[in-house]
């Protein structure tokens, strides 16, 4: 797999070791030695190093998570087809999915629900995006068209606004409101704006689910909750005991800065594909109850060292 030392990436590599021996390709940080089998550095833009690392690992299959994903670092790159967004997200998804296709290797690649625009969401697996509301989204579109294209066998999975223990490189919306509220200050919540946030241990069973599986092209995997961030940041406040009065209500407009990319207004998501194919073995919890399990998580003592 790729992006196994990222955000989402070290979660579900967690929960894939479980069954999977896994190798962990990486281009900047190495995954812990504690969650993959072995690590090795190859040059992501390189198809001969891929294809060497996979003949030589006679892969199964290859789960692609790494991403340029800082939406507003993406859009200071907007059109530009040489930069580092749109060469990581656009242009590698395919050239992986061309190389798993020669190789008989399956692939799947995880996108993004910010491949919609947001004009008329919530959206099925089933919806065919146009064009994103900024760089970030666009680039994901073209990776997934790129990968389908170059290998029509492989899965593209969209999840929602994943969230889960605490990361070094990375800030969920859980994390945001806690340290708004902790730290006694206000958090603006969009009420006009819908999300779908999806807890990482359930993103991670998908992925597996759908890693062993035989099914292509779209799945959305995303939480059981259609909420806005106003709503979801009460959740977060009453759940771990802080001020809910400092939960603002805001419209998206009013949030929207200068310097930062457009967000969509609302790209949560439905799962009907997944539920019908994979959900008898998966749940999708709603966020409340995801919210509650990483307060429980957090609350339990350290192991021995």
């Amino acid at each position: 797999m790729t992006g196994a030392s990222g955000f989402v990436g070290s979660v579900v590599a967690r929960r894939l070791a479980r069954n999977f021996e896994l190798l962990d390709l990486y281009h900047r940080t190495p995954a812990p030695a504690d969650i993959v089998g072995q690590s090795l550095y190859i040059d992501l833009s390189d198809r001969r190093s891929i294809d060497q690392a996979l003949r030589d690992w006679r892969a199964d299959a290859l789960l692609h998570i790494a991403a340029a994903a800082d939406v507003d670092a993406c859009e200071a790159e907007r059109e530009d087809r040489s930069g580092n967004a749109y060469q990581t997200n656009a242009v590698l998804p395919g050239l992986l999915a061309r190389t798993c296709r020669e190789l008989g290797i399956r692939f799947v690649h995880i996108s993004t629900d910010y491949v919609y625009d947001g004009v008329d969401g919530p959206y099925h697996d089933m919806d065919l995006p146009g064009r994103a509301a900024n760089w970030y989204g666009q680039t994901k579109l073209e990776g997934e068209r790129a990968a389908l294209k170059a290998n029509p066998a492989a899965a593209v999975v969209r999840p929602s606004l994943p969230y889960g223990p605490a990361h070094p490189r990375k800030r969920d919306i859980v994390r945001l409101v806690r340290s708004r509220l902790g730290a006694g200050e206000a958090f603006a919540g969009a009420v006009d704006q819908f999300i779908s946030p999806t807890w990482l241990d359930d993103l991670g069973d998908g992925l597996a689910a759908i890693v062993a599986g035989q099914g292509s092209g779209a799945y959305h995997l995303a939480g059981a909750t259609l909420l806005t961030p106003y709503d979801a940041a009460l959740v977060v406040a009453r759940t771990f005991g802080l001020d809910e009065r400092l939960v603002r209500p805001a419209t998206l407009a009013e949030i929207s800065g200068s310097g930062r990319a457009p967000r969509p207004r609302a790209t949560a998501l439905l799962c009907p594909r997944f539920d019908r194919e994979l959900g008898g073995r998966v749940r999708r919890r709603g966020f409340a109850e995801g919210v509650g399990l990483l307060r429980d998580l957090e609350l339990q003592p350290a192991p021995p060292s």
